[in-house]
């Protein structure tokens, strides 16, 4: 959802779990300025429980920014080039929750031109990536 896409990749993956993770990217992000790529999961429990994942992040602002939301609320934020996988994990209440990965791309709004003349920091490449998703009852 939002205005680019998600994809699945084989290029990453966390450890043995190989051949394939969720990618987005801002470049795909078709708007010129700021805009968001989503990928949701609802969740449904009666007791509860713990949503666990593996995310690759090569962000950083002012260029981009990777969060976790549960129920529209930011639980993790990414806002860093990482070199490693990050594990996770958001607790999740009874009833019904949706759980979104969301790529930002320029989140705070810079005019374009501006924008421009930002070196990027280093190893950043403006894309994250999602493996290992697990979702344990309490």
């Amino acid at each position: 959802g939002g205005e680019g896409d998600w994809t699945i990749t084989d290029q990453r993956y966390y450890q043995d779990l190989e051949p394939y993770s969720a990618t987005a990217m801002s470049q795909d992000i078709t708007t010129t300025s700021t805009g968001r790529s989503l990928l949701s999961i609802d969740i449904i429990t009666e007791r509860g429980g713990l949503l666990q994942f593996s995310m690759l992040a090569s962000v950083g602002a002012p260029f981009d920014i990777a969060n976790v939301l549960l129920d529209d609320n930011a639980v993790v934020t990414y806002s860093q080039v990482e070199r490693d996988w990050i594990q996770s994990q958001v607790n999740i209440q009874p009833g019904k929750r949706r759980v979104t990965f969301e790529l930002i791309k320029n989140p705070g709004g810079i005019d374009s031109d501006v924008f421009e003349t930002i070196p990027p920091p280093p190893g950043w490449q403006g894309q994250i990536w999602l493996d290992n998703i697990i979702f344990t009852i309490n």
